[in-house]
């Protein structure tokens, strides 16, 4: 069964707020597609704070949790500001519930 992520953004204009809400699994493959809905976001107001919620995902693997925080916090290669995001994860990483280990990355 391969690994999909659900996302669900939440965008209040008025108050500032913009929220992704994740579901699924957090992978490498399905990554990437987070990080474009975080690049998405912030055009959508590049004012507001984004949320990205992770604590009800089915599972997550450390590397694709890394990525992400990685990616999210780097400075922009542009030196343009960046908007200010918070990244929520459970405090312990769900395991696979298909019993795949999490890949560890080199």
């Amino acid at each position: 069964m391969p690994h999909k992520i659900s996302l669900l953004i939440r965008a209040d204009i008025d108050l500032d707020a913009i929220e992704l809400i994740a579901t699924g699994c957090l992978t490498e493959q399905t990554a990437p597609v987070l990080l474009e809905q975080i690049a998405r976001a912030r055009m959508l107001d590049p004012e507001s704070p984004i949320r990205v919620d992770l604590t009800g995902a089915r599972h997550i693997d450390p590397s694709a949790a890394a990525r992400v925080r990685a990616r999210t916090s780097a400075p922009d290669p542009l030196g343009h500001r960046r908007t200010p995001l918070r990244l929520e994860l459970p405090d312990e990483l769900p395991q696979c519930p298909m019993g795949h280990a999490p890949a560890i990355a080199s």
